[in-house]
């Protein structure tokens, strides 16, 4: 007979001969989870499993089920892969009940989380009082039919939020790609016409049965809503789902009463009774055990008074007189056990000795609990009210520096998931944006006025004479040349990058609000850069093979301390023009080294990939402005619109003669570039209209959308 705990021995057995000892692993009754402590943690979901192990056959398909595991979990087949890429189309969405979720966070070692949050996109914790699912990310593992783990049942390992740190993305990050997965995965199943199987009385049953049935529903409602009968009646009435399982949705309308009907008696007479067989099946098998031990009981029982009324007929029988000196023997007999019995001298090992807190399977904390109290804990003082404090281990001083470095290296080992951009980082952006914009223009202006620097003082006397850090407008050293007239693409770019990471650091420091955190850990540099920048950091984009490299090419901005990075400047950066000092700097450095032979110096900045432009439309000839206008003229109103005129160029009606002459030369306040807006000012897609009118159009719709 198969049991949850015959299952659970067997593994152990299995990991054992795999090489994970017994006290890597641990089981917890719970939530149905064994995990397994090792170089890397593991989580085995022992519940779903014993359901394929308890409908083995035999033993021999039984012991086959065990070494599936072993294989897959020992090995590490089913881990999450180490980088988001390498997911593929293995990263998908799932639903879970909360209790669920928290019943893994209780679970999880110490520095983990599970990231989630609730159908609507609400942020955790979820309260089972208010909702009853959230969403989680997990990663597909589907075993090879040729494989001895063709046993076992598709397994899906949660995403954590350690593993979200190793990819450098966040959690809406990576549930955007999941959502794109599953998609696709959608299209590739059933047709529309077969994704639903229709009951007469109206309700409908999904058809996918990959175990996301669920999660489609409830995030991609479209699938819902656009759910046609076979009988092609009209539904009538809002849509009601009911999650069964993960893998099996119903679907019927409020106005629909059969099939509401339908609805209720599959969940509570087909479903239900399943649960409760289950159940009765279980409570058989107690009884069964129950009844089987108290009938051993019974039997050692009996032969206990069987042995005792023997014995009791020996003591009756008569003694002859020379039984005496075997009773002064007998009597002797017990001070010599109690003399070989004595008790053996235990003594510790060194790695026991240095134990001084014992790991146990079940935490004191809720991980969610621990993660949001951690940095608060102290040691009591008497100055809180106590009688009496008393150290068991440690005392006084040498206890309270041991709870300091130790919540020091919690939050040096953990990332802060809760942290949000906050205003002022908001602002820096903004300022910086605009700044940027404006130094841009400027050397563009400089440079076709072909304006130059004045000429050299001496021969050989170097172009580059301006004391960088001396200059109080770098939009004019002298001449009208600004500090930054040799600027190229590499330049502009490194000037931004040095921003971007002072900024985060700054900011860093401002919105976690902790004195102990100073700046940011190497390993947490990817995490924090997509929660503030909400994209990945590459290293590689700028020629570099790491962060650390890519953090030494710009030091004087940023630099480690003990792996921590740190910033080199004033931590309210009220002037931001000192980036592009530091940039100058570091150009005429790198052009000294270059101009010396040193190829080395040069960077190696990748360009983004500029879009084709479009192909020329064909000319046509002019016609009177009452006409409807001819492609080139389409053309030409079109460009100036872009440039924000009032008017289109000096005759945006004129045919095709003025749409080729004069289009480019309007006044308008935008100046036409790509980023002004079409037609109008804000510069975003769909509020400035198509239309050369007199107010620049009215946009795309009524809130410039699409």
């Amino acid at each position: 007979m198969a049991t949850v705990g015959k299952f659970v021995d067997a593994l152990y057995a299995a990991f054992e001969e795999s090489g994970i000892q017994g006290e890597q692993c641990q089981f917890d009754d719970a939530s149905g989870q064994l995990v397994i402590a090792a170089d890397t943690t593991r989580v085995v979901p022992v519940a779903s499993l014993f359901t394929r192990y308890d409908a083995c056959s035999d033993d021999a398909a039984r012991a086959a089920l065990v070494a599936a595991v072993a294989e897959v979990f020992v090995n590490g087949a089913a881990d999450v892969p180490s980088s988001h890429a390498d997911c593929g189309a293995r990263l998908l969405p799932q639903l879970w009940p909360v209790v669920k979720i928290a019943a893994r966070q209780a679970t999880l070692p110490a520095g983990h989380q599970l990231p989630h949050c609730g159908l609507h996109g609400e942020e955790p914790p979820l309260s089972a009082d208010s909702q009853d699912l959230g969403v989680v990310l997990v990663c597909e593992y589907m075993h090879d039919s040729s494989c001895s783990s063709a046993a076992l049942p598709p397994i899906e390992t949660p995403v954590l939020s350690s593993d979200l740190a190793r990819w450098g993305i966040s959690f809406v990050d990576a549930l955007r790609g999941a959502m794109e997965q599953l998609r696709a995965r959608t299209k590739a199943g059933p047709p529309a016409e077969k994704r639903w199987e229709h009951h007469p009385s109206g309700c409908g049953q999904s058809c996918w049965q990959d175990r996301f049935d669920a999660v489609r529903a409830a995030l991609l409602p479209k699938l819902v809503a656009t759910r046609k009968r076979t009988d092609g009646l009209p539904e009538a009435g809002g849509h009601v789902v009911a999650f069964a399982t993960t893998g099996c949705v119903l679907a019927t309308t409020s106005k629909n009463a059969l099939g509401l009907c339908f609805l209720g008696d599959t969940l509570h007479l087909q479903i239900a009774p399943d649960d409760e067989k289950k159940k009765a099946e279980e409570k058989k098998k107690k009884d069964a055990e129950a009844a089987e031990k108290k009938k051993k009981e019974e039997e050692a029982k009996k032969e206990g008074e069987e042995k005792k009324e023997e014995e009791e007929k020996k003591e009756e029988e008569p003694k002859d007189e020379p039984m005496e000196e075997k009773d002064e023997d007998e009597k002797s007999e017990p001070e010599a056990e109690e003399e070989e019995t004595e008790p053996p001298v235990v003594e510790l090992t060194d790695e026991e000795k240095k134990i001084q807190f014992p790991k146990h399977s079940m935490p004191d904390l809720a991980h969610n609990v621990m993660m949001g109290t951690y940095a608060r804990f102290t040691t009591p003082e008497m100055a809180e009210g106590f009688d009496d404090i008393q150290y068991e281990w440690q005392k006084g001083d040498k206890a309270t520096q041991y709870l300091k470095q130790w919540v020091l290296n919690k939050k040096m080992s953990t990332p802060l998931d809760s942290i949000r951009p906050g205003q002022y980082f908001k602002d820096k952006v903004t300022q910086f944006t605009k700044l940027s914009k404006e130094w841009q223009d400027k050397l563009t202006a400089h440079q076709k006025a072909g304006k130059k620097k004045a000429a050299k003082k001496a021969e050989g006397e170097e172009a580059d004479d301006v004391d960088i850090f001396s200059v109080a407008d770098i939009n004019d050293t002298g001449g009208g040349a600004p500090l930054f007239e040799h600027f190229t693409y590499e330049d502009w770019e490194l000037m931004k990058l040095r921003f971007e990471f002072c900024l985060l650091v700054l900011s860093f420091k401002k919105d976690a609000n902790d004195p102990d955190r100073e700046g940011i850990p190497m390993d947490h540099l990817g995490f924090y850069w997509g929660k503030y920048y909400n994209t990945k950091l590459l290293s590689k984009r700028y020629g570099m093979d790491s962060d650390k490299d890519l953090v030494n090419l710009i030091k004087d901005t940023v630099t480690t301390k003990d792996s921590v990075l740190v910033s080199q400047l004033d931590d309210e950066l009220d002037d931001l023009a000192v980036f592009v000092k530091l940039t100058e700097e570091q150009r005429r450095e790198r052009q000294r080294r270059i101009d010396a032979g040193d190829e080395t110096a040069r960077l190696k900045i990748e360009k983004p990939v500029e879009p084709k432009p479009a192909a020329p439309a064909p000319k046509a000839d002019a016609k009177p402005a009452e006409t409807k206008a001819t492609p080139a003229v389409v053309k030409a109103t079109t460009t100036a619109a872009a440039k924000g005129s009032k008017g289109g160029g000096k005759d945006a009606k004129g045919g095709a003669k003025d749409a080729k002459g004069d289009a480019g030369k309007s006044k308008g306040k935008d100046e036409g570039k790509w980023g002004g807006s079409w037609g109008g000012s804000g510069g975003k897609w769909g509020s400035g209209g198509k239309s050369g009118s007199k107010d620049g159009g009215k946009g795309w719709g009524k809130k410039g959308k699409w």
